[in-house]
């Protein structure tokens, strides 16, 4: 029976348990990374763990959770950094997004076996959630542009869904020729600026 542990003394491993996990699954992805390595690596028994996560995956969903909070941030940054827009400075920070995505050592270790088993294990409150949280961000995309000038032709829901086509498509990107893969994705960003933009 792990023993209990103060407030400062959880905060303190809670965050150990973040940033020893975020480097663990960057080095050996989901499926290679074991409770036992994460509990070794935060200096706390493999027990202890459970008070502060059911799995695994719960505590890779915080870590996502986070880079999320700083990713939206972010996108939003640049778009009010791009003054009057139009499909060219979409199509700039749509670009921007996917590249995030591929070059965070993370995601781009773990691949999408990993991220698929994460998928297929999370409750399905927060796949709700998720969807939710993706819609919301979607809004004040929205709104961003709206600040700039730009009416997007669609509402929130449409522009979620697009994004996660195109998260969706970059994580299978072993799927496709790799010499036309980067004018492929550049293409369906463009459509996707487009469409966006009502065709202006």
């Amino acid at each position: 029976m792990p023993r209990g542990f103060t407030e400062q003394e959880k905060s303190s491993i809670r965050a150990a348990l973040i940033g020893k996990g975020r480097e663990l699954f960057t080095l050996y992805g989901l499926k290679k990374t074991s409770i036992d390595d994460l509990a070794r690596a935060a200096g706390i028994s493999k027990g202890a763990f459970y008070i502060f996560y059911d799995s695994k995956e719960a505590l890779l969903i915080e870590i996502i959770e986070q880079f999320e909070a700083a990713y939206f941030n972010r996108v939003l940054q640049s778009i009010a950094g791009v003054g009057a827009a139009g499909r060219e400075e979409i199509a700039g920070v749509l670009k921007r997004m996917v590249i995030d995505w591929q070059t965070d050592p993370m995601f781009k270790h773990m691949g999408r076996e990993d991220l698929e088993l994460l998928m297929r294990k999370l409750p399905p409150e927060k796949t709700q959630a998720a969807l939710l949280d993706d819609v919301a961000f979607a809004e004040q995309m929205i709104a961003a542009w709206s600040e700039v000038g730009l009416d997007i032709a669609c509402g929130p829901e449409m522009l979620a869904s697009l994004l996660r086509a195109l998260f969706f498509v970059n994580l299978h990107q072993e799927d496709f020729v790799a010499a036309v893969y980067p004018a492929m994705i550049d293409a369906l960003i463009g459509l996707v600026a487009g469409y966006l933009t009502g065709g202006r």
